[in-house]
């Protein structure tokens, strides 16, 4: 298991057995809800898959840990194939304070 959960690995095989991706047009909403509410943000999302890609848009602070990074400029980039995780920042907003905010305009989710 990893992608906290969201993905089953084999790791003798080098092959993802399953993997749930995120429905790209809710977080959209969602995004637009968020930032409607604090302004701009800054983006980075995990593609789906075993190359681990994550792109980048401008702004967003990346810490270069082994992962792919691949910097997107355009948005439509970002939603162009299947994602497992989206990653949001804010420029004046610290973690904390950006996840209550989001958790105020898009609302919880009680899973």
């Amino acid at each position: 298991m990893c992608g906290q959960g969201a993905q089953l690995y084999h790791a003798g095989e080098h092959r993802l057995l399953t993997s749930v991706t995120l429905d790209r047009q809710v977080a959209l909403l969602a995004l637009e809800k968020i930032e409607a509410e604090i302004g701009p943000l800054f983006l980075a999302a995990a593609r789906d898959g075993l190359d681990g890609e994550v792109l980048f848009g401008e702004g967003y602070r990346m810490d270069h840990d082994g992962m792919s990074l691949v910097p997107f400029t355009e948005s439509a980039e970002l939603w162009s194939q299947p994602i497992s995780k989206l990653y949001i920042q804010h420029a004046e907003l610290g973690d904390d304070a950006l996840a209550d905010a989001a958790r105020t305009a898009a609302g919880a989710w009680s899973g």
